[in-house]
């Protein structure tokens, strides 16, 4: 029996992925299919980036905002067994309210903990304006 015979997994760091998507009534028709098809195709890729990351997990954090701001992810979650669910766009921009509500989360005590630790994360916000 080796040394290398016991080989023990290193836990992995955390890094979340936000995705901030305007579901006001601009983005109605065309543009919300296209963030629903878009969604739908990343998640498998994102999945494979992290799988083959030893250094890395990739969690989702999602937020929707128009006349208000809703999390579809109540905190960030694993990317397997995560199923994209469409959204339908009507109301206003709350621009201004969804990154405010983005700020609340983005610290240790938050969206932001992990017992291993979490790299930096990144923030991709999708609207028509």
């Amino acid at each position: 029996m080796g040394l290398l015979d016991e080989a023990v997994e290193i836990p992995r760091k955390t890094m979340v992925m936000f995705f901030l998507i305007d579901t006001s009534g601009s983005m109605k028709g065309t543009s919300i299919g296209q963030v629903n098809d878009a969604m739908r195709e990343v998640l498998p890729d994102l999945k494979d980036i992290s799988d083959e990351n030893a250094d890395a997990k990739i969690k989702l954090a999602v937020m929707s905002f128009a006349s208000g701001v809703e999390w579809l992810t109540l905190a960030p979650v694993d990317l397997e067994g995560y199923k994209w669910t469409n959204l339908e766009a009507c109301g206003v921009t709350a621009m201004g309210e969804a990154c405010k509500e983005l700020n609340s989360k983005l610290s240790r005590d938050a969206f932001l903990q992990d017992t291993v630790g979490v790299y930096a994360p990144v923030i991709i916000l999708i609207s028509d304006g």
